[in-house]
């Protein structure tokens, strides 16, 4: 159950980064093709999430080690 509430705010936290980050880049280019957004913000949200998920395994797992 503790997994499952984890990955929840992993995923929001990553979503909210990846909306961010795609926002601010179309707004800068000026382009707003949906596709393209839709997609780099798929590709963003899902290598945010990878990258938060092993960052935080790697601290419980220090903090285990401690």
């Amino acid at each position: 159950m503790a997994d499952t509430i984890i990955f929840a705010i992993i995923g929001l936290i990553s979503g909210s980064i990846a909306f961010g980050l795609i926002g601010l880049v179309s707004n800068t280019l000026g382009k707003y093709n949906s596709k393209t957004m839709s997609d780099g913000y798929w590709i963003i949200n899902v290598l945010i999430f990878i990258f938060l998920t092993y960052t935080l395994v790697k601290l419980a797992q220090l903090i285990r080690w401690l």
